[in-house]
């Protein structure tokens, strides 16, 4: 389960991904991945092999409304951030239709785990930044975790343009922990 925050200015997403439908199989990992200029944080399933190519080469593209990814499966959901704007994307299947939404993000929005996503819109609008309504949100559901990862408009820029791999945030605390001896 996922929630992923949007809050203007940031993106932020946690950690923790549910394997089948019952999330009896759970893992961590990032959750934003880094597209050239865009990051995509995605929630619902784990996208993999065909369905994840096909995904990138669409993110890669532009997003072509007429060239929608159909091999997606159900319940797939994101946000993408680029330098100039952030989009919801929501990708649902009725019968042998695959229906790909889009919307651009004017406010602050959250995604994924609707009692997740509703506690930290509530955190946002109470004043909140999206990485911290992330890490609360931790702490609220047990169907999200920590750590938290988050990405602004402003580390796109200097991304190559054909730059894929995950994004973890770089924390200095992490160096000075193994090189200060005890």
């Amino acid at each position: 389960m996922t929630v992923l925050c949007w809050d203007g200015a940031m993106l932020a997403a946690d950690s923790l991904f549910s394997y089948t439908e019952n999330a009896t199989r759970a893992f961590l990992g990032p959750k934003i991945k880094i597209y050239g200029k865009r990051a995509v944080a995605s929630a619902g399933v784990v996208l993999e092999g065909e369905q994840l190519e096909q995904f990138e080469e669409w993110i890669m593209a532009d997003m072509p409304v007429d060239q929608s990814p159909t091999g997606i499966d159900d319940d797939f959901s994101g946000i993408v951030l680029t330098q100039t704007d952030a989009h919801a994307l929501y990708v649902k299947k009725f019968e042998d239709t695959t229906i790909v939404a889009s919307y651009r993000l004017r406010a602050r929005q959250s995604v994924g785990n609707s009692a997740a996503s509703d506690y930290a819109n509530a955190l946002m609008d109470t004043g909140h930044n999206a990485r911290d309504a992330v890490e609360k949100t931790c702490d609220y559901s047990l169907l999200c975790g920590i750590p938290v990862n988050s990405i602004t408009r402003h580390d796109l820029k200097n991304m190559p343009d054909d730059y894929i791999a995950d994004w973890e945030d770089f924390n200095p605390f992490d160096i000075l922990k193994k090189t200060v001896k005890k």
